[in-house]
């Protein structure tokens, strides 16, 4: 098995239940070679990967088997937007992104906040729904609370516990106490 091989199982191997990475996300990894030598190196050393979690660009599942693949995908929890299309917005692998996005929530002081559109400016992403995504499945490991919506609501099912921590903090609320009042607690990351 040749290095690049190696470094393309490596990555196949790391990637976690309910996520997905394209072949040209690995390619793109990988600084050499492009999508199809991805393919075919999973074609020929796939075995004992989680290769159904490797889509092509679009999200179309094809490898192999797709209806298995789709089907290991779907009880992973991958959401589709169509039967074997994942739906990429929600179910890509960034794990650099994720590393980026709970470096600047601990750098928010405490009784401050940003919200999810704030974070993904700062760091020059396009999506405020990735920051979700990433502080839905790593946000325990920071002050998650301090991330809200645009309306200075806090996460949408958390919204008790948030708001607790939020009052502890003395973050500024609005009158009624059901959101955080923007124009007084918002970090802009300087």
């Amino acid at each position: 098995m040749t290095p690049y091989a190696e470094r393309v199982r490596a990555v196949v191997a790391a990637i976690p239940p309910g996520q997905v990475l394209t072949y040209g996300d690995i390619a793109l990894r990988m600084a050499s070679g492009g999508a199809r030598s991805v393919g075919g190196v999973l074609s020929r050393y796939g075995e004992e990967l989680p290769c159904h979690r490797v889509v092509c660009s679009d999200g179309a599942v094809k490898r192999v088997d797709p209806e298995r693949n789709a089907a290991l995908l779907a009880a992973e929890g991958v959401p589709f937007l169509a039967p074997g299309r994942v739906d990429l917005t929600a179910a890509r692998w960034l794990p650099e992104l994720a590393d980026r996005v709970l470096a600047v929530v601990e750098r928010i002081p405490t009784g401050r906040v940003m919200t999810y559109g704030d974070v993904a400016e700062y760091l020059g992403e396009s999506s405020a729904r990735g920051v979700g995504r990433v502080l839905a499945r790593s946000g325990g490991e920071v002050a998650w609370q301090r991330v809200v919506l645009s309306t200075g609501a806090p996460a949408p099912g958390h919204e008790s516990r948030a708001l607790a921590l939020l009052r502890a903090e003395r973050t500024p609320l609005s009158g009624d106490g059901t959101r955080v009042d923007l124009r007084r607690a918002r970090w802009d990351g300087r």
